[in-house]
């Protein structure tokens, strides 16, 4: 799995994948602090789309691309529109856009416009299977933020949301190829080591993710949770039998009330032991 936070005092930059850096045409020292990086991809965030088509900033900035070969970097734009129909297939620079992508229509439109990254979420991430195998016929990275529920319905059950526990990263990094973190860019370090490094949260996910509202101690939670949901299609709101996600919680409440913990090491250890 990759990993990418904004550019920021930390000593987790050495370690992160990609970095994303606002883009400002006044800042001088931005393509140079890229190019003496080159082990880094940067993802150049283009905050005012306006601003930036009236003084060209994206031409400019594929220009510098092109003729640059030691140069990793991408733009990120904030959301797709007409007006951009005509300058998208002039590009040579990987492109992307911010909005978080949730249903196939958009999905497969985003691909025809030739984007580097798909954000997703909400529905997709219980469809993954499907998603990563277009995505990887078409050299698209897929990209989300784990540590937050992504529903389009508040009152959903955050059990029958999309979101990723620290747990379950080597089960989705199949699927998914990049994670970065919803919320405050100065607890990205944080979120950075619990899930790159402990890859575990002993404790309440609502500590954290955001807008998590169940009571479902991490350390108590059994594997299977998250290898049936990566490609259930949420069966269970389209009038499906599963119940999978409501049984897991109780199992979890039982375990807890036993102090029974779940041993993922050994889980491994078996695994790998065939």
């Amino acid at each position: 799995m990759k990993y990418c936070i904004d550019l920021q005092k930390t000593s987790i930059l050495d370690d992160v994948d990609e970095i994303t850096i606002d883009y400002d045409r006044k800042n001088l020292n931005i393509i140079k602090y890229i190019q003496e990086r080159p082990q880094k991809r940067f993802i150049l965030n283009i905050l005012d789309l306006t601003e930036s088509l009236e003084y060209k900033d994206i031409e400019k900035l594929n220009a510098i691309y092109e003729e640059n070969s030691d140069i990793n970097f991408a733009i990120k734009l904030p959301m797709y529109y007409e007006i951009l129909d005509e300058l998208l297939p002039t590009l040579k620079v990987p492109f992307f856009f911010q909005k978080v992508v949730t249903n196939w229509e958009d999905f497969l439109g985003y691909i025809s416009l030739g984007v580097s990254d798909i954000y997703i979420g909400e529905d997709l991430g219980f469809e993954l299977d499907k998603v990563s195998k277009i995505a990887k016929e078409h050299n698209i990275q897929i990209r989300t933020f784990p540590n937050i529920v992504q529903t389009q319905w508040k009152y959903t059950s955050s059990l029958k949301s999309f979101f990723i526990r620290p747990e379950d990263v080597e089960l989705y990094e199949q699927y998914i190829d990049v994670l970065e973190f919803w919320g405050d860019r100065h607890k990205q370090p944080t979120f950075y080591k619990i899930y790159a490094i402990d890859k575990k949260w002993y404790g309440d996910l609502q500590e954290i993710i955001t807008g998590f509202s169940a009571k479902l101690d991490s350390k108590f939670t059994i594997p299977r949770f998250s290898e049936k949901r990566v490609r259930c299609g949420r069966s269970c709101l389209k009038g499906g039998i599963c119940q999978l996600c409501d049984r897991i919680e109780e199992l979890s409440k039982t375990l807890e009330k036993a102090d029974i913990v779940v041993d993922y090491k050994k889980k491994k250890e078996d695994e790998v032991n065939g």
